[in-house]
């Protein structure tokens, strides 16, 4: 058996653990809730990595497959995108006309082009989002990333067409389907689907001890990632990529699965099957070995609690999350590989984020307003530097020395203003999905808040936050009248 059959079948049997999955912990009501269109389209990304002999070849693929599927009956392009963005390998290939390189491009990036072509065709879901502040905090943003390449004397054509593909046309496609929250409640149930069928597939990976998307690098014949596309381990254990670049960026996602399932009590057959799910999304957070998603998870569920004014459960959540970490504290002085993941002295990682904090706030407080170009980052931080780049792990500190306070203000402003307008929002929300999607989106937001100080602005993080921009303009802006849920609410007994 090949190498690319074994992964197909692999991928196949992950992908068909996670679905069987899904429909035990929704029950009768997954073809309801997900069309047939989307649980046959997940098993076709693996086949296409594997069988199609060409990186272009599959980039086609990807930008027909949101159209393709919402083509089908009874799905919507917010649905087939939402569901299968998360499963969308990472792979990234310099496009090229001859030997004119033109720019490099990510599976979920071609992805989100076959989303926005699909969002323009499809009729505009009713609703009135109130778009003033998620679009003037989005424009900042891409303003100062354009910033960046105008510091670098390398905006143009490629810079430009870079941002479009890359970040412009997927937010401004969400903003066009994410109108109400109707599409907010069809967002949330997408994504937890996407998580489940994502923990499948992360489960072989556990089980194998291969992360089999990363072999698809050597079947195109490309260059694996700057930042070591393959097997990364901690404690000696593999840290599960599954369809991610790296572990942290899959374990980013996992946080605001869990919050998300959390959440949507409703879509569940009983509450003990919910409790399983977090269970399930719980224990492949561990696998990925990210003491951020961890934390991440705390920082986003007390959020949630705070934001739907669940004190009581606040409190207890805390005392619950402080009386884990110290056993796990206790039980790392008898375990030398546990010691190796959890404490901050054996994690070579703490030094590096100790280090970029202190080189970093020498440069800003050398050029405080007009930034420095990534050459000169390179430079100063040489003794940091892994395979020739800076890893930029806190957005906050980095987008400040790139361009200067101002940059670190607008990143800073881009995940707390929709948390602030949220959180006076809260108590006008008549019924209780309604409030549990606000707490919600509140939540992801503090995780968004959290992660980005000690991750960089990459992958499919970006993608989150215009996420959570689109959804709180459709919190916000619709009035009471249309601000009916989506899916049945009325709980079923276990």
């Amino acid at each position: 058996m090949t190498m690319s059959i074994k992964a197909i079948v692999l991928l196949w049997i992950g992908t068909a653990l996670g679905l069987l999955l899904w429909r035990w912990f929704v029950g009768k009501r997954g073809n309801r809730l997900i069309p047939q269109s989307i649980q046959l389209a997940i098993f076709a990304i693996p086949a296409s990595v594997y069988l199609l002999p060409d990186i272009n070849l599959w980039f086609v693929f990807m930008a027909l497959l949101v159209p393709v599927c919402a083509a089908m009956r009874n799905t919507s392009p917010l649905q087939a995108y939402v569901c299968m963005l998360a499963l969308v390998p990472a792979l990234t290939y310099s496009t090229r006309i001859g030997s004119a390189y033109l720019f490099d491009l990510s599976g979920h990036e071609v992805f989100g082009i076959g989303f926005g072509v699909a969002a323009v065709m499809a009729p505009r879901p009713p609703g009135r989002p109130n778009g003033l502040a998620p679009d003037i905090l989005f424009a900042l943003l891409i303003l100062t990333l354009f910033a960046f390449q105008i510091q670098e004397g390398d905006f143009g054509a490629r810079k430009l067409a870079e941002t479009v593909t890359t970040m412009v046309i997927p937010y401004v496609a969400l903003r066009r389907m994410i109108s109400s929250p109707q599409s907010v409640q069809l967002v949330a149930t997408g994504l937890v689907f996407s998580a489940i069928i994502v923990s499948g597939i992360a489960l072989i990976e556990w089980l194998w001890r291969w992360p089999i998307y990363h072999s698809a690098y050597a079947h195109f014949g490309i260059e694996t990632p700057g930042t070591s596309a393959w097997a990364k381990m901690r404690g000696s254990n593999l840290r599960i990529p599954a369809t991610f670049i790296e572990s942290t960026a899959f374990g980013v996602f996992l946080a605001l699965a869990v919050i998300a399932t959390a959440c949507q009590r409703q879509i569940f057959k009983t509450r003990n099957r919910q409790y399983l799910a977090l269970a399930l999304l719980a224990f492949v957070t561990i696998q990925t070995y990210s003491r951020g998603a961890v934390v991440a998870i705390f920082v986003g569920t007390v959020a949630m609690m705070m934001a739907r004014g669940l004190l009581a459960r606040t409190f207890a959540t805390v005392a619950a999350f402080g009386v884990l970490g110290a056993l796990t504290f206790a039980l790392a002085s008898w375990n030398s590989g546990l010691e190796d993941i959890i404490r901050p002295e054996a994690g070579g990682k703490i030094e590096y984020r100790s280090e970029f904090w202190r080189l970093g706030t020498e440069m800003l407080r050398e050029n405080a307003w007009t930034g420095h170009t990534s050459k000169a980052i390179n430079e100063y931080m040489k003794e940091i530097t892994g395979e020739g780049f800076v890893d930029p792990v806190n957005t906050y500190l980095y987008f400040s020395i790139r361009a200067g306070l101002t940059g670190g203000l607008v990143m800073v402003l881009s995940v707390l203003v929709p948390m602030f307008f949220l959180w006076f929002a809260r108590r006008r929300l008549p019924t209780y999905s309604q409030q549990s999607n606000l707490g919600m989106v509140f939540g992801w937001l503090a995780i968004m808040a959290f992660n980005f100080a000690v991750t960089s602005f990459h992958e499919r993080n970006p993608l989150w936050l215009f996420l959570c921009l689109a959804m709180t303009a459709a919190l916000l802006g619709s009035p009471r009248r249309r601000m009916q849920p989506a899916i049945s609410t009325q709980p079923q007994e276990a």
